[in-house]
């Protein structure tokens, strides 16, 4: 599937003071969304406790079950961003992080990566999100076990979700964040890749969970100055208000517009 050129996200208008002031879109763990049963597996408790993302809906009609339910029944608003938005950080000098990234380059800040908390694993990953009742997906079996060996795949969670949702036609950005610490291995050296499998993986089997609720990951300048916001149809003149003078303040360079639903859908 071809992604799309803009992806588009329902908040309430205090969510967007902060992506404005912070120039931050935030990650969540998945045990924190609207639907149980996505952080759940066969034969692992939460899983989701070690995803964490961002969920963001294609195509640019605007929906009124995601005003109702997203944005403070329609008092909200809407971003369009650019198809991965994301700030790129430049790794020539950190060896290290350099053996995961493609030309030097790395979507996550540094400090989420070098710390004696968690490691983000990379890169970050965009699917869309496929809509099934298939028991098998809804509830993935992600351990593999051996005499020797211990795999741990969370590749399959936060993909799949029941068709009752299938009116978010929802695009999920997701990151993996692991319990352990790049700073407690005093040396990186030749065996250092093991060192850190080994202790995820121990933490994992022990249900460690992560110090972190969330992870706000900086947008680039460009697709930054990019972004639209459209107010939801119960916004009032207040709203609207508020909301210019958030963009006038920090993202002058943004668009804001009305819903195409003002005064033709009544929210109650």
């Amino acid at each position: 599937m071809k992604n799309p050129k803009y992806l588009y996200h329902y908040t309430s208008i205090d969510t967007l003071a902060l992506i404005l002031k912070n120039r931050t879109i935030r990650f969540n763990k998945l045990t924190n969304t609207d639907d149980p049963d996505e952080s759940k597996a066969n034969d692992y408790d939460k899983p989701g406790r070690y995803m964490f993302v961002s969920c963001w809906m294609d195509g640019d009609e605007e929906s009124i079950p995601m005003w109702n339910m997203y944005s403070k029944r329609s008092s909200g608003i809407r971003i369009k961003l650019p198809f991965f938005p994301f700030e790129n950080y430049n790794l020539d000098n950190i060896h290290v992080l350099s053996l995961f990234a493609t030309n030097n380059q790395y979507n996550i800040p540094i400090k989420h990566i070098i710390n004696d908390k968690y490691i983000v694993s990379p890169p970050i990953l965009c699917n869309y999100i496929e809509y099934t009742n298939d028991k098998e997906k809804l509830l993935p079996t992600i351990q593999k076990i051996t005499k020797e060996t211990y795999t741990f795949i969370l590749g399959d969670v936060g993909i799949y979700k029941r068709k009752a949702w299938e009116f978010q036609k929802e695009y999920r950005y997701r990151i993996m964040v692991f319990p352990a610490g790049l700073k407690q291995f005093d040396e990186l050296d030749a065996n250092y890749v093991n060192s850190i499998a080994n202790t995820i993986q121990n933490n994992i089997l022990k249900n460690v969970d992560l110090p972190i609720d969330y992870i706000d990951l900086e947008i680039h300048n460009e697709a930054f100055e990019k972004m639209e916001i459209t107010l939801g149809p119960n916004t009032t003149h207040s709203d609207e208000i508020i909301v210019n003078l958030l963009v006038k303040e920090y993202n002058p360079h943004a668009k804001v517009e009305d819903s195409e639903l003002k005064n033709k859908v009544l929210f109650r």
